[in-house]
């Protein structure tokens, strides 16, 4: 086990060669999204990453094979925070309210972590390029189809949504959301709480 307290790691694991390299990696990948976002991907270097993370190039190098699989393992580090959205969006009892409050949690959630979402937009560009992050991605996109598909039937089986196309549903809600980031990442004066309000009631009440 490791304890997070005042920026400081404390050890209570007999396992402290793993709990040590974890902790390594987690520093590395953070200096590399830093370098990413600061230089881009091209103007950045696996020694500014190593000089960075305060490692050798040959201990970064130990890690990752260079920076296509760390801007990989970035993404997946990354995103690992907006987990219990899901989660709750998948045992929401009720389909209805599960969808409005994925709306919000989705939404709050990248308009309060702008770093992350220029980093994932950052990372959009290279998906052509790396068959690795671009099927990273294309699987994480069609799990969160298939979760909300599921929960708009979940709405349509409880009599609380009318009967239509639950995928299509599903495709329309999360391209709507992720193109909504596009203009929080570019325009902090965005009121998110209106967003939400409208896309409640064009994702949700709207098929009542």
């Amino acid at each position: 086990m490791c304890i997070h307290t005042d920026g400081r790691y404390v050890y209570t694991s007999v396992d402290m060669p793993k709990l040590q390299k974890d902790i390594r990696v987690q520093e590395i990948l953070l200096a590399a999204m830093q370098e990413f976002l600061e230089k881009g991907y091209y103007q950045t270097s696996m020694e500014s990453i190593a000089r960075r993370a305060g490692v050798t190039k040959g201990g970064l190098y130990h890690h990752f094979k260079g920076k296509d699989e760390i801007l990989l393992e970035a993404n997946k580090k990354f995103g690992e925070p907006a987990e219990p959205i899901f989660s709750n969006l998948a045992q929401a009892a009720i389909a209805v309210e599960g969808l409005k409050n994925f709306i919000h949690d989705y939404l709050t959630y990248w308009a309060a972590h702008r770093k992350e979402l220029y980093f994932f937009s950052l990372s959009m560009t290279k998906t052509m390029e790396l068959p690795a992050l671009s099927n990273y991605h294309a699987a994480a996109s069609e799990g969160l189809i298939a979760l909300l598909q599921s929960v708009y039937a979940k709405g349509i089986r409880q009599g609380n949504l009318k009967e239509h196309d639950a995928r299509s549903s599903a495709l329309a809600l999360l391209s709507a959301l992720n193109g909504s980031l596009a203009y929080i990442s570019m325009n902090p004066t965005l009121a998110v709480d209106e967003v939400i309000a409208r896309f409640r009631f064009m994702f949700v009440d709207a098929l009542a």
